[in-house]
C-alpha cells in the first residue's frame, strides 16, 4: 500500500485571501469620527489584516494530508512539528457542524487510546480531534476516501499480523 498525500485547496485559500483583503480595504477607509468608532474602525483593519496574513501564508504552505499505511500526519500551514496519529487509534472519520465555521473532519480516538484534559474538553464540540478545513472538493468526500484508506490499511496491517501475507 503506497502513502498518499492530500494538499489543501490553493483555490479555496485564495478566495479566502481575496476575501479578507475586500474587507481590509473597506475598514481602511471607514471614517471613524468618535472613539468607539475608531476603535471598531482598528479592530476591523486588524482583525482583516491577520486574516490576510494567515491566508497568504497559506497559499506559502499549504496543509498537507499525509495517509501511510500506519496512520495519518498533518503538516503544513502553521503547524509546526507534525505528529503522526495511528490508524488503530482512531475511530471513522465524520463529519460535524461548528457553528458558523460550517463543516469540520473530525474524528474520536478508540477506547484506551488517547485520554488527556484537551481530548475530553474537544468531546463537548462535537470531535476529539479535528483536521483543519480547506481541503479540495467537500468534507463529505473526504472522509469517504480517508475512511476507505483507512479501512484498507488497517486490513492489510491485520492481515500482516495474522501472517496471511
Amino acid at each position: 500500500m503506497e502513502a498518499e498525500e492530500i494538499k489543501s485547496s490553493r483555490g479555496k485559500s485564495v478566495l479566502l485571501l481575496v476575501s479578507s483583503l475586500a474587507f481590509l480595504s473597506i475598514s481602511v477607509a471607514m471614517p471613524s469620527e468618535t472613539a468607539v468608532e475608531s476603535f471598531n474602525s482598528w479592530f476591523a483593519v486588524a482583525f482583516s489584516g491577520l486574516c490576510s496574513v494567515v491566508f497568504a501564508f497559506l497559499l506559502i504552505r499549504p496543509h498537507r494530508l499525509l495517509l501511510a499505511p500506519s496512520g495519518f500526519t498533518v503538516t503544513g500551514g502553521f503547524v509546526r512539528s507534525p505528529k503522526q496519529v495511528l490508524w488503530h487509534d482512531v475511530n471513522p472519520f465524520f463529519v460535524f457542524r461548528l457553528g458558523r465555521a460550517g463543516k469540520v473532519i473530525g474524528y474520536n480516538f478508540a477506547p484506551g487510546s488517547k485520554d488527556t484534559t484537551l481530548i475530553r474538553m474537544n468531546r463537548f464540540v462535537g470531535a476529539e480531534g479535528a483536521l483543519p478545513q480547506g481541503w479540495p472538493g467537500s468534507p463529505d468526500r473526504m472522509v469517504e476516501r480517508i475512511n476507505a484508506y483507512r479501512a484498507l490499511a488497517l486490513a492489510q496491517d491485520t492481515n500482516f499480523e495474522s501472517g496471511a501475507l
